[in-house]
C-alpha cells in the first residue's frame, strides 16, 4: 500500500504545481500583475491575448483603471531618499525574467529617511540589484493607447474569472501564513522552518499508518494529505508564501481562499478521520473470540 499512498501523493502535488502555475500566469491582484513588456509591433490588445485577456475585458479594465503603464526606473533614483517628494512610491520587480509576460514583485515604499536601494535590498533580501530590473508605476493606460514605448511595461492590476455565478470565482492570492492568516506575522525565515516541521512530522507519522493499517482507503487518504502538504511546503521554501486561487463567495460572505493542495489536505484528512474512527467503533462493537 506505500506504493498506493506515494502515487497518489505524487498526483496530488502534480495536480497542485500545475494549477498555481496556471493561477501565477492567469490571473492578477496589485501584488501580482499581469505584465506586458514593449518591444515587436504587437498592440497592448494583441499582447495580453497570448495570455487570455478578450479585448473587451481588456477595455473593462481601463476603465476601470486597472491597466496601467510603468516606466523603467533610473539609475540616479536608487540614490534618492525614500521620503523625496522624486523617490519612486510603487515599483514592480521582474528579476532577470525575459518573454512577454515578466513576474513582479509589488513593492511600495512609505515615507521615511531610507534609501531606496536599501529598502529594496532589505524587501528582496538581495545584494545585488539591476536597476534596469525595476519599473514605477506611471500612470493609467486610457483608451486610445494601443502601443508602449520602448522599454516600458503595462502591467494588468487585477484580474479574477468567474467559473460559477455566483458562487465560484478564480483569483490570485498569496497567504504567509496557515489557514485563515494564522501566525502570518511571524518572520519568513521562522515561519518557513516551523511549517516545514511540521510537514515532515506530519508525513512521517502518515506513511507509518499507512504501514501499520495497509488498506486502500487509508493509503489513498494519507497519499492525499501528503501531496497537498507537499505542495503548500514547496511554495513557502520557493515564494515564503502559498499560492491560493480558488474563492467561494455569495453576496457579502467570503470562504478564505484556498488551492488543491488545501483539497487534498482537508479531503484526504477528513475521509481518513471518519474511516479511522467508524472502524475502531466497529471493533470495539464486534464480540471477542
Amino acid at each position: 500500500m506505500l506504493l498506493v499512498c506515494v502515487c497518489v501523493a505524487m498526483g496530488v502535488l502534480a495536480l497542485d504545481q500545475w494549477s498555481k502555475a496556471w493561477a501565477s500566469a492567469h490571473l492578477a491582484s496589485p501584488t501580482h500583475p499581469l505584465m506586458v513588456r514593449a518591444g515587436g509591433t504587437r498592440t497592448i490588445e494583441q499582447q495580453f491575448a497570448s495570455l487570455g485577456v478578450t479585448p473587451e475585458e481588456l477595455s473593462a479594465k481601463i476603465a476601470a483603471r486597472q491597466l496601467w503603464l510603468y516606466r523603467p526606473l533610473r539609475t540616479e533614483e536608487f540614490a534618492l531618499e525614500r521620503g523625496h517628494t522624486d523617490a519612486p512610491r510603487q515599483l514592480l520587480w521582474a528579476g532577470n525574467s525575459v518573454g512577454p509576460a515578466p513576474r513582479g514583485l509589488y513593492l511600495t515604499l512609505q515615507d521615511g529617511n531610507a534609501n531606496v536601494a536599501n529598502i529594496i535590498r532589505a524587501k528582496l533580501r538581495k545584494e545585488h540589484l539591476d536597476p534596469q530590473d525595476f519599473w514605477v508605476m506611471d500612470s493609467p493606460i486610457d483608451r486610445g493607447d494601443r502601443s508602449l514605448a520602448l522599454g516600458h511595461v503595462a502591467a494588468l492590476l487585477q484580474r479574477e474569472i468567474s467559473v460559477m455565478t455566483p458562487g465560484v470565482e478564480l483569483v490570485y492570492a498569496e497567504n504567509p501564513g496557515a489557514a485563515w492568516g494564522a501566525l502570518r506575522d511571524l518572520s519568513d525565515g521562522f515561519r518557513t522552518s516551523l511549517f516545514a516541521v511540521i510537514a515532515l512530522i506530519a508525513i512521517i507519522l502518515l506513511f507509518w499508518l499507512v504501514r501499520s493499517t495497509p488498506t486502500l482507503v487509508v493509503a489513498i487518504c494519507a497519499g492525499s494529505v501528503i501531496g497537498g502538504a507537499l505542495g503548500n511546503l514547496l511554495d513557502r521554501l520557493r515564494f515564503s508564501v502559498v499560492i491560493d486561487f480558488i474563492l467561494h463567495a455569495v453576496g457579502q460572505w467570503r470562504w478564505p481562499v484556498y488551492n488543491i493542495a488545501d483539497v487534498g489536505i482537508s479531503a484526504g484528512g477528513f475521509i481518513l478521520c471518519i474511516y479511522l474512527v467508524t472502524g475502531a467503533r466497529v471493533r470495539a462493537a464486534s464480540p471477542t473470540s
